[in-house]
């Protein structure tokens, strides 16, 4: 049996919660000292040599960056890809000093290798052939949803630019 116990938690602000704070102080609440709402997540993660974690960061101010996870009142969507393990993340970021691990959240990318409508529908059509390409093919993808074609008009733009001292 289970005995139920109180654990402590640590506080964690991290740097960048003071530099958006300050910012948000002077810019958008011009100085005002009345209550503002932040939001923080609380980590309770298995680990007995670590306290549990209360942690505030920049996302975390009331304006629909905190991540859907941490964020109260935002409502949870289910993604369309769920599968029956559950979302399969796109980047999973990890903490080794706190132990623990975050999946962020983020509009989605028209050209996303793993997930963009192009991607879709070409799995949906082709099926295990289109697998074998994208396996044997390290760029399908890539060009497939003209990701590379951006990678490259960017690489271009780079070597366009000239500084005023150099001569075409």
């Amino acid at each position: 049996m289970t005995t139920l116990k109180f654990i402590p938690y640590s506080s964690a602000l991290d740097t960048g919660f003071w530099h958006e704070l300050t910012r948000r102080k002077l810019d958008i609440y011009r100085l005002d000292s009345s209550n503002q709402s932040i939001y923080g997540y609380y980590s309770n993660d298995a680990n007995d040599n670590m306290p549990a974690l209360f942690n505030i960061d920049h996302r975390c101010f009331d304006d629909g960056q905190c991540p859907a996870s941490i964020h109260p009142d935002r409502e949870e969507s289910v993604p369309e890809s769920v599968s029956c393990l559950g979302i399969v993340p796109h980047t999973i970021r990890s903490f080794l000093s706190r132990y623990s691990t975050v999946l962020p959240t983020g509009e989605a990318f028209s050209q996303c290798v793993a997930c963009s409508p192009i991607v879709r529908k070409a799995f949906q059509d082709d099926g295990f052939s289109f697998l074998l390409k994208v396996f044997n093919d390290l760029n399908y993808l890539e060009n497939l949803t003209g990701l590379r074609a951006m990678q490259l008009a960017a690489d271009l733009h780079e070597i366009i630019e000239l500084s005023d001292d150099e001569e075409i």
